[in-house]
């Protein structure tokens, strides 16, 4: 009898680890009937249905009816058993204690199921359940596998080493029917007390995973830990993920083959494959049933059959979105770098790095509920990089990530997993963030046991001095009772400090190694470097960078002789040695030796303890260093072949790849480095110079790697500034955007007072803050304040009304609220680059000005401080001619927390169609900014908050997500948000940089479209139009602080303190002498109606009267007091 068939075939609904379970229960049977038959009942129970009740007695019958002949033939089989079924009489006393010593203790383990044969089981069953499919892992790794392979990931290992596999494991971890019947359930994830084991190693130990659909994970741990395992164990369902969330793991590069790479990436997803394939030959089958049926009645139930069939395979296609499955491909192709030529190439003619990339498209291609990724940045470059954290940041499901990559996880992550001493803890926010906190916690922790054990020893002190003392013995022992009743005391986890060291190398006269006009193809036709020109010295920190293809690694292997030039001169010197990286090497070392074996072979002569002792200095330490190469991590083998690497003592290491824990040992190291990375803190930290290998070029790139980023300033070459000597002050990246006159112009002196300002911020901050110093203590330098009132810059929001103008003509309610949230979304392009804070106004204060559009129309906006405490900005705008008024309010708060202050913009902009009146208000709420204390004279700022936009008479909304990182300015300006109607319908995503594109794509056509581009849009960026300073009344913005402005372009501490001391204590005085004198302050241009401040203003239909109203209202003489 086939247990597993038995099971399927009456109860379809029974999860397949149960299945698997019972039927090496059974086919091991070696416990009581009543036992495996009760335990059996409490299983399948669960999973019959009212219908299946007859079934599962039926089975349960079969069952016991198989199981008693399986026990009856075990009996027979055994010595003494021989069918008679007696009791054998001992002829002598067994003392049951010494024959358990000196038998079962040479057998593998004692058998305890033995010692409670016939007792009742009391344990739960779901926790039974878990322990015995531990124990067939066991039994299946020692009967089943061959050659002694290890049994956690090899399932996985084989499958990624055969493609063929790929399918046989999607289709088993990922049922057809697994998105169908995921409806209506929840896809978090959360399993407790989870055990994971890599051979005899203990990964995890009673630990907690919890995975809430929706958030991305980076998974972060010391290497060696078992990152990788647990996404195996995930990926393979060796942990009980429920069988409704899909599953895929990208760890590999997929095998190079002729399927076109289009077409590798629409055979990932398995199922809808194999639908397509079915529907043709369904087609066919019906096609020449059509022309050679005979009409018979077989011939017409075939038909019927046929057709039935082809109906399902429709409905399950169009359930998995197949037909739109080309389009999605080729942009996500497309996005990773493959040109339209490049996506029906072979995939066998694709580097590993391009493979790699394939691998990612693939599995985002498939949108599994969990995607799960390890090292994803180590294969792709920096624009391909960039633009894949981009795609994850509008991923729809769950991501878990392993990665080195501290500014990918900045990027892409909303929660970060450490995985340490067997548990995984939990921490919300990126990495930055996550550091922080780890490192505010571990330093209370660390306070709290220094503190705990300086009161424990103070306790025993006082006993060992008066314990036996007459007067105080009685003290002595009451000391000694509140010493045992304290609990134990752990000393905190240090972390882990791996640092390499390279030894030391001799000097050597130069040249040591230089490319001169080299020029290097495959063939003549097709030449990959053209005249190129490197120096490499003692002294170099080269970081090499570019698109994959570019021919960054043809340079290395130029630079170590693999490859002839072509043309030109390479100079080496002769006693040169080099030491080579990559990460593909790692993949050539011995699984069968030791690290200290494998050393031996290499560089023999030494002892044991001095191979150990030398891998120490690479962090294999201990047992490590004598287990087989095979059963090491990644990041493990990485460092057994830089150990050897350093044994060849070499004058240049070049690098394709690093590890954290190098960064600190090439620093000091006094050797020449060339390094192929994609990691960007690897790159800026290691490198002095940045090279970019592109379009068969290798030139000097006199940025840095975020302004050759796509995002950045640049994207390669020619977009970086000149070099050091050739620059004039128009022309430095980043030319300060200065505010001056009307308008917002650029000029050399604001290029000037922007990066010395800059630079005497950061000396500033060095110079008098500690790192992680609370907040509340520190003394901001004035010039750190953006040179306007906080009343002026909400006109950046103002900047591009052509985005709104019109909304009201717009038919369908979805596209107005669409054209109205690209109007708010646009405004913050505006902020100058490196901006600080503006100057917060004081009461009274006002700014207004008018704005003159091309077709003639005019825009009017006037703000009013117009409270103090609590602080209120209110302002107005309005177009009449063009049907567009927009009202809000700032209510700033701020508060200290410690090494982090977050200030909170309660307020909202609320904007009206005055062609639409149904539609009533769109309100906009506003974002908050947190500021993450002083780190190692860094002032860590953050723009992070989900703010909510809607319009309730449609029932439009939008949720967007806003993440800003930098200097005290942006430096990703991200935005995310899914548009939805009545609160559920998704309508659409926007996504993109406010400070370059941001992008809109329709949920319901999957279209995409530019929503708003900075570059383009800013030349059409309108102007206002302000008075000038002479004219202004003494309370308006730009003529109160213009001695603070001014002092600010010149870069005057003394004079920017002095005049913002002046408008404060102006300010006193002023509300000192209304006190005195009973007067209350009232405002001039707006009123609290209905808890709003709204504008002192009556609404006229006609436009050109509603126009001249609002001029005579907004440059009115101010009223006498």
């Amino acid at each position: 009898m086939d247990v597993a068939t038995s099971i399927r075939d009456s109860l379809p609904q029974t999860d397949e680890i149960i299945v698997q379970y019972l039927d090496g229960l059974y086919a091991d049977a070696d416990e009581e009937y009543d036992s495996i038959m009760s335990t059996t009942k409490g299983m399948l129970e669960s999973f019959a249905t009212t219908e299946e009740k007859a079934a599962f007695q039926e089975l349960m019958e079969k069952l016991g009816e198989y199981l008693s002949e399986q026990l009856d033939s075990k009996r027979a089989s055994q010595p003494g058993g021989s069918g008679s079924g007696g009791l054998a009489k001992l002829d002598r006393v067994m003392e049951m204690s010494k024959t358990m010593s000196t038998t079962r203790a040479v057998m593998e383990g004692v058998d305890l199921s033995s010692v409670n044969k016939g007792k009742e089981t009391r344990v739960d069953l779901k926790k039974l359940e878990k322990q015995e499919a531990k124990l067939k892992a066991k039994i299946d790794k020692r009967a089943k596998r061959v050659g002694g392979e290890l049994y956690e990931g090899s399932k996985l290992i084989e499958a990624t080493k055969r493609q063929q596999a790929y399918e046989e494991l999607f289709m088993k971890v990922n049922p057809l029917d697994a998105r169908s019947s995921s409806k209506g359930k929840s896809k978090d994830i959360h399993l407790v007390n989870i055990d994971v084991n890599f051979s005899s190693h203990r990964i995890l130990s009673n630990a907690n995973l919890t995975l809430a659909y929706g958030r991305r994970y980076g998974l972060i741990g010391r290497n060696g830990v078992g990152k990788s395992t647990l996404l195996r164990h995930i990926a393979l369902r060796e942990l009980a993920v429920p069988s409704h969330i899909t599953i895929l793991f990208v760890e590999q590069e997929i095998v190079g083959d002729d399927t076109p790479a289009i077409e590798s990436v629409l055979k990932a997803d398995v199922w809808r494959d194999k639908l397509m394939t079915e529907e043709k030959e369904l087609n066919a089958q019906l096609s020449t049933l059509e022309t050679e049926g005979d009409g018979s009645k077989l011939s017409e139930e075939a038909k019927e059959i046929a057709s039935a069939r082809l109906v399902e395979v429709h409905q399950k296609l169009s359930e998995i979105d197949a037909e739109t499955g080309p389009a999605r491909a080729a942009a996500l192709l497309a996005g990773l770098g493959f040109t339209e030529e490049d996506q029906h190439r072979p995939t066998k003619t694709f580097s590993g790095g391009w493979r790699m990339r394939l691998a990612l498209a693939r599995a985002l291609f498939v949108k599994p509920d969990l995607l799960m990724l390890d090292e994803p940045s180590n294969h792709i470059d920096l624009n391909a990089l960039a633009w894949l954290e981009d795609y994850l940041q509008t991923w729809p499901g769950t991501i878990l990530v392993v990665s080195h990559d501290r500014a990918f996880l900045d990027a892409v992550a909303t929660d970060i997993v450490l995985q340490r001493a067997e548990r995984l803890e939990y921490f919300k926010g990126n990495f930055s963030q996550f550091y922080a906190t780890k490192t505010e916690r571990d330093k209370n922790a660390r306070k709290e046991y220094e503190t705990q054990k300086a009161y424990r020893e103070h306790l025993q002190a006082f006993i060992d001095r008066w314990r036996y003392n007459a007067n105080r013995a009685a003290q002595a022992q009451m000391k000694i009772k509140i010493l045992e009743k304290l609990p134990d005391l752990e000393e905190p986890e240090a972390d882990d400090t791996e640092r390499f060291k390279f030894p030391e190398t001799e000097k050597i006269s130069p040249p040591l190694l230089q490319l001169n006009d080299v020029q290097f193809g495959y063939t003549p036709e097709k030449i990959i470097l053209d005249k190129v020109d490197i120096d490499v010295g003692l002294d170099s920190r080269i970081a090499v960078i570019g698109p994959n293809g570019a021919g960054k690694s043809t340079l290395i292997k130029l630079l170590i002789g693999e490859l002839k030039p072509m043309a030109g001169h390479l100079t080496r010197n002769g006693r040169l040695r080099i030491g080579y990286f990559a990460q593909h090497h790692v993949d050539t070392l011995d699984p069968s030796l030791s690290p200290v074996k494998y050393l031996q072979s290499k560089f023999p002569g030494k002892t044991d303890l001095e191979y150990r002792s030398h891998l120490g200095a690479f962090g294999i330490t201990g047992l490590t260093g004598m287990q087989t190469i095979g059963t090491l991590s990644g990041g493990q083998k990485s460092r057994v072949s830089f150990a050897a690497l350093s044994l060849l003592n070499p004058h240049v290491l070049l690098l394709d790849e690093g590890l954290d824990a190098l960064m600190h040992a090439l620093q000091v190291w006094n050797g020449g480095v060339i390094l192929i990375s994609h990691d960007e803190r690897f790159i800026t930290t290691v490198s002095t110079e940045l090279w970019v290998c592109n379009e068969g070029k290798v030139q000097k790139y006199y940025g840095d790697v975020t302004s050759y980023k796509p995002g950045g300033p640049g994207s390669g070459p020619a977009d970086g500034p000149p070099p050091p000597g050739e620059e004039d002050e128009t022309s430095r990246p980043g030319a300060g955007e200065h505010y001056s006159g009307n308008d917002l112009t650029t000029t050399a002196s604001g290029s000037l007072a922007s990066s010395q300002a800059s630079k005497l911020l950061n000396d500033y901050l060095i110079l008098n803050h500690r790192p992680g110093m609370d907040l509340q203590k520190v003394s901001f330098p004035t010039f750190v304040l953006e040179p306007r009132s906080m009343l002026e810059r909400i006109t950046d929001f103002m900047s591009h009304p052509e985005l709104v103008f019109g909304a009201e003509n717009i038919p369908e309610p979805e596209e107005r609220f669409i054209q109205v949230l690209s109007y708010y979304l646009s405004g913050w392009h505006i902020k100058p680059k490196g901006v600080k804070k503006p100057y917060n106004p004081v009461l009274g204060e006002i700014f207004r000005c008018r704005y003159e559009y091309p077709d003639g129309t005019k825009g009017f906006y006037i703000a009013e401080q117009v409270s103090h405490h609590p602080p209120i900005s209110a302002y107005f705008y309005i177009s009449p001619h063009n049907k567009v008024r927009i009202a809000g309010e700032l209510r700033p708060k701020s508060r200290f927390l410690g090494n982090s202050v977050a200030t909170m913009m309660e307020g909202e902009n609320r904007v009206f169609l005055m062609g639409r009146p149904d539609d009533g208000e769109y309100v906009l709420g506003l974002p908050n900014m947190f500021a993450r204390g002083i780190l190692f004279g860094t002032m860590i700022l953050e723009l992070g908050d989900t703010t909510m936009c809607k319009n309730e008479a449609t029932g439009m909304s939008c949720a967007v997500e806003f993440k800003t990182k930098g200097w005290m300015g942006g430096q990703y300006n991200l935005m995310t948000g899914k548009i939805k109607k009545n609160g559920t319908t998704e309508i659409g995503s926007i996504a993109g940089r406010w400070s370059h594109q941001l992008d809109y794509k329709d949920s319901r056509n999957g279209k995409q479209r530019v929503l708003f581009n900075a570059s383009q849009q800013k030349k059409s960026m309108v102007q206002k139009q302000v008075v000038p300073e002479s004219e202004q009344e003494p309370n308006e913005s730009r003529r109160l602080w213009s001695k603070l402005t001014a002092a600010i372009a010149n870069k005057d501490m003394e004079a920017a303190q002095a005049a913002k001391l002046e408008v404060e204590e102006s300010q006193r005085a002023l509300a000192r002498e209304r006190e005195a004198k009973g007067i209350v302050h009232k405002q001039r241009f707006f009123e609290l109606r209905d808890g709003l401040w709204q504008a002192k203003i009556e609404m006229l239909e006609d436009p050109d009267e509603m126009v001249a109203a609002v001029e005579k209202w907004m440059w009115a003489p101010p009223p006498q007091v």
